[in-house]
């Protein structure tokens, strides 16, 4: 969802309070993708449960806003529930 120079950044880090603030950074990036990731994982449930498409062999659903970065780890989430 972002770019790599922070983790970059702490790779290629020689002090050991850099890395641990560019690891800080890192935490709140990944918990915050994992967030919206959540989002766009139940909108989808929603639509999918409110329009009956559980119930068919493909699903196609789509949402205004969802971030790209996102939407493969949850269109497996997907997969993995709806088959």
């Amino acid at each position: 969802m972002a770019n790599a120079d922070i983790a970059v950044k702490l790779l290629m880090s020689d002090n050991y309070e850099d890395a641990l603030y560019y690891a800080g950074i890192l935490d709140r990036l990944n918990a915050e993708r994992q967030q919206i990731e959540q989002e766009i994982f139940q909108s989808a449930c929603d639509i999918i449960e409110q329009n009956g498409y559980h119930r068919q062999r493909v699903i196609v659903v789509s949402g205004f806003g969802w971030h790209v970065g996102v939407i493969g780890i949850a269109a497996s989430k997907l997969v993995e529930k709806y088959g």
